[in-house]
């Protein structure tokens, strides 16, 4: 689990190694010490440690679940493997297999990595040779946030005009790019575009190996996912490496609140105005455009304004765009809105980061009319783990997340995580109703049994991870 999700670098094991130091269960280990000397409670001492390691493994929460691929069979036989031979062999020592755990999937691990990048560099140069055949114009995204969105609003506004590609779901990674271009891409695609993700050093370097990018696209940079990086500069500058290929690069100025375009005079100046109950306003060239949308949220509206001035600059004109936009609805578990039991729910459970939850609590402030709140139901509700990725800012984030909560919301269900400590000093402080939960089922259940919830808000940094 720990390999698929550090995408299989040796970043996985250093990260076991760093949490387990800081986890006080893991120092059970030091109890056999004391055993030393005495076989029989030296080996109860080694069971004790081995079952705190199995708990400390289930404790800890993974953003995805195992996923059987090619590559983790051939880990999990060479595991096997390893310790056949040690069980046979080394059969008097067995015991100490349990301390062993970490350093045997090391070994395989190790065993396998000239083979799996045999195997890589065969997809990778398998990829290159398709592109190259199908000359397709690559859009190359990337970006803390928005990348899926702006690639999905995107492809929404081109594909009646464009024979179009895109990447499965949230496939960013070097390899989910190859398999993708491999499996899927259609030999009649004239625009192709890519979402490229950052978790790592030279992310970017190694995807523009395979993409020769023509339009790239940053989203926007935060501090988030920094547990391979050195520090905030270095996650800027991998990221900004999209900024320097391709012959157009479109980008966010926070500051002036313009999306711009590197090469040529095409820029939109975000409306300060911008509402989130379907309509939203921009400037272009001068003039002021007010255009109707299902998409709600300030930080998806700015995604979509990426895809209209991309589209745009293919040659696509606004009033065509303006109809394209009408049809467009927000990506799966991003912002969607569902009513069940008469509550409205608000599903934002992707992936929770701090411009995102503001963003998410502003449109559960404003979205219901008055004439919602009839029949009792009158509460407006949140349930949530908190910010659980934010790097050295994390406690600093979840701590202004609550002080939102308490202006935004009625009711909190606070589901466990590493960082809901946070919020929950705020809502002590303040003496705010909310409930702690260990899962985001339960309370997602209690929610739904009740009579005085109008509309709740699901920001749950991406639903499997909180059992639900």
């Amino acid at each position: 689990m720990y390999l698929q999700q550090y995408h299989y670098h040796y970043d996985g094991f250093l990260s076991i190694l760093k949490k387990g130091l800081k986890n006080y269960k893991s120092y059970i280990l030091l109890v056999s010490i004391i055993g030393y000397f005495n076989t029989l409670y030296f080996k109860i001492c080694i069971l004790i440690c081995f079952s705190f390691f199995i708990f400390l493994i289930l404790d800890e929460k993974l953003i995805l679940k195992l996923k059987f691929t090619k590559r983790i069979i051939r880990n999990i036989i060479v595991n096997v493997v390893i310790y056949l031979i040690f069980y046979i062999f080394l059969y008097q020592y067995v015991w100490l297999l349990p301390l062993l755990v970490l350093l045997i999937a090391f070994v395989s691990f190790s065993i396998l990595s000239p083979i799996e990048l045999i195997i890589n560099k065969y997809y990778i140069n398998k990829a290159r040779i398709k592109l190259k055949r199908i000359k397709p114009l690559i859009i190359a995204i990337t970006g803390s946030a928005g990348k899926t969105t702006t690639k999905y609003f995107l492809y929404h506004l081109i594909k009646e005009k464009y024979y179009t590609f895109i990447t499965k779901g949230s496939y960013n990674t070097l390899m989910g790019i190859v398999r993708s271009i491999n499996e899927d891409m259609d030999d009649l695609t004239e625009v192709a575009i890519f979402e490229c993700g950052v978790g790592r050093i030279n992310d970017i370097s190694d995807i523009l190996k395979v993409l020769d990018v023509d339009i790239s696209v940053i989203t926007t940079i935060f501090p988030q996912h920094l547990e391979s990086f050195k520090s905030f500069d270095e996650l800027v500058n991998e990221k900004a490496k999209l900024a320097l290929t391709g012959s157009v690069h479109f980008g966010l100025d926070r500051i002036l609140n313009i999306l711009y375009t590197s090469n040529c005079n095409r820029q939109f100046v975000i409306g300060k105005d911008i509402i989130l109950n379907g309509d939203f306003s921009f400037i272009y060239q001068e003039k002021i455009y007010n255009w109707k949308t299902k998409v709600l949220g300030k930080n998806n509206l700015i995604n979509l304004l990426f895809a209209i001035l991309i589209a745009n600059y293919l040659g696509l004109n606004f009033d065509y765009l303006e109809r394209r936009v009408k049809t467009i609805e927000n990506v799966t578990n991003r912002l969607n809105v569902k009513r069940i039991n008469n509550i409205v729910i608000i599903n934002d459970g992707f992936n929770s980061n701090y411009d995102g939850f503001v963003d998410a609590l502003e449109v559960l402030n404003t979205y219901l009319k008055n004439k919602d709140y009839c029949n009792g139901r009158m509460k407006k509700v949140v349930i949530t783990p908190g910010i659980v990725s934010g790097g050295e800012f994390i406690e600093e984030y979840n701590k202004k997340i609550g002080k939102i909560i308490l202006n935004k919301a009625d009711e909190c269900y606070l589901v466990n995580s590493v960082v809901s400590k946070y919020i929950k000093e705020v809502f002590d402080q303040n003496l705010y109703e909310y409930h702690y939960v260990e899962s985001f089922k339960e309370g997602y259940l209690e929610i739904l049994k009740r009579t005085d919830v109008a509309i709740v808000l699901i920001e749950n940094d991406i639903p499997d991870i909180y059992k639900g």
